[in-house]
């Protein structure tokens, strides 16, 4: 007699009240497409050792997706039984890490952000407001992992990435910093580094284990399956030597028509679990790893700033000016180039405009104030040094009295003259 196999897919839903919190489970049935979402609407406490009901009274509501493991599977055949194998797990050797339901990490997210957007318009208020993913997003650190689980939350596929802005970290530091002696990080160069976030391939689809097929129950037989099959599939695909994103079901924008990647209605927040910074939650010194790796179109993030850059990156698009734009910039100085990365920290329409540069020298903020004065304008600006890189602090500190002033004055010139022929 056949048999039918149900998943059920569960994301918990935390209830903040006067009396201790309570966790309901929501979740909806493949088979029945029923989706169960009111936690508990009250709480039981012994009080002197009498059982008694009490309301519950819920006063803010949030869901907690945790250790989601998004898990570039394609790389199995170089993480696992290969040769960081002996290195990761010396007493394994097996590729024990290849697990039954790790070809559809994405595809289970994704169920899971439509279930909690579905039961956030089925629950009684107060509705959840944000949703906290605590730790392990990804599995083995690297770069397309963590964007594809960004992109799958955030339903969109190949989104722009901080890797690629930041010219994969070659030119510039994890905090945007032009390095010292490295070349302009341009439009031209950021195009080299797409091959480790996703945006070039699909992730591929090999055979699913049965798990009645005793070859898949063992785990040295099972992992040498699992490895020869995924290799097999990602060589067809292409995502071998390139890092897979999004499967191709999932690879496209939630407000397309027939598209069904799903985003998160509600705002995500994620904390850095061991699997977000660590190959395999295990070993922290990527460096070693990265040489082998990158020939096979993988990176690791190497630090927890690479890994919140990319949650915070955003592209800039044309539009009004306004308190968090940012711009990149070109000037020539000292007989060469120097890149800054611009941001607006405060802006008053047609009084007052506040913006940072982070340059190869340092940090630094200026501030253009305008006022009403004699039937005209009067324009002032100002800069402040906020950190200084050395030799250019010991300088500074012996020329910034004398030169800071002139190049103000300077600028303020040729303010006056583009508003004047204007």
């Amino acid at each position: 007699m056949a048999r039918t196999r149900i998943r059920t897919l569960v994301a918990a839903v935390v209830v903040f009240s006067a009396l201790p919190p309570i966790t309901g489970l929501i979740g909806v049935s493949e088979a029945s497409n029923h989706i169960d979402c009111e936690a508990a609407s009250y709480t039981t406490r012994s009080l002197s050792g009498t059982s008694v009901s009490l309301p519950n009274k819920p006063v803010f509501r949030f869901v907690n997706l945790s250790d989601s493991h998004i898990l570039d599977d394609e790389a199995s055949a170089v993480i696992a039984g290969n040769w960081t194998e002996s290195v990761l797990d010396p007493a394994l050797d097996n590729g024990a890490a290849q697990r039954l339901q790790e070809e559809y990490t994405d595809e289970v997210l994704n169920a899971m952000i439509r279930t909690v957007n579905v039961c956030r318009n089925h629950i009684a208020a107060p509705k959840p407001e944000l949703m906290i993913a605590t730790g392990d997003l990804s599995d083995a650190a690297t770069l397309n992992e963590t964007r594809r689980y960004i992109d799958n939350l955030d339903g969109v596929s190949g989104a722009p990435t901080a890797y690629e802005a930041n010219c994969g970290y070659t030119t510039r530091d994890s905090r945007g910093v032009p390095k010292l002696g490295s070349t302009p990080c341009t439009p031209a160069m950021q195009g080299l580094f797409s091959g480790p976030t996703g945006r070039l391939v699909a992730d591929t689809q090999a055979p699913t284990p049965d798990p009645d097929d005793p070859t898949y129950q063992i785990t040295p037989t099972r992992s040498a399956r699992q490895i020869a099959e995924t290799g097999v599939a990602s060589t067809a695909g292409g995502s071998q030597l390139t890092a897979p994103g999004l499967p191709a079901a999932l690879r496209c924008d939630h407000d397309d028509a027939g598209c069904d990647n799903e985003r998160m209605a509600i705002p995500h927040y994620a904390v850095f679990g061991n699997h977000d910074g660590a190959v395999r939650g295990t070993v922290t010194f990527q460096e070693p790893f990265q040489a082998g790796f990158l020939a096979f179109g993988r990176y690791f993030l190497k630090s927890q700033r690479e890994f919140i850059n990319e949650f915070f990156y955003t592209e800039s698009s044309p539009g009004p000016v306004g308190q968090g734009s940012t711009f990149k910039s070109v000037g020539h100085q000292f007989g060469r180039d120097n890149e800054d990365t611009v941001t607006i920290t405060e802006f008053v329409p047609n009084q007052k405009v506040v913006y940072e540069s982070m340059a190869n020298e340092g940090h630094f903020r200026h501030w253009i104030e305008v006022k009403p004065a004699d039937g005209g304008a009067e324009v002032t600006k100002g800069a402040q040094v906020l950190k200084m890189r050395f030799p250019m602090n010991v300088m500074f500190a012996i020329i910034g009295p004398f030169v800071l002033p002139a190049g103000l004055n300077g600028d303020l010139k040729r303010i006056k003259e583009k508003l004047e022929a204007s």
